[in-house]
């Protein structure tokens, strides 16, 4: 199993931490990189795509999810 420091995870919800910064703090120390949405809205299934490509875990918002999406997910384990 690999180390959780050498993880990459991509977070889309634009609400993730709103209430408690410590959530985003705790993560980020827990792992090795974080992605995080910035556009303030979901995403397109297109820019999903392209930010999954090396991700192993996806906390997810209200993205569109489709088979683009998840063809594009090479090392994901979780969503």
């Amino acid at each position: 199993m690999k180390d959780l420091k050498h993880c990459k995870i991509l977070v889309t919800p634009t609400s993730f931490g709103k209430g408690n910064i410590n959530i985003r703090t705790e993560l980020e120390d827990q792992v090795g990189k974080v992605i995080y949405n910035e556009t303030g809205k979901p995403l397109p299934s297109a820019e999903v795509a392209n930010l999954l490509p090396g991700v192993d875990g996806y906390i997810a918002g209200l993205d569109i999810i489709d088979r683009t999406a998840l063809n594009a997910a090479d090392a994901l384990k979780v969503i």
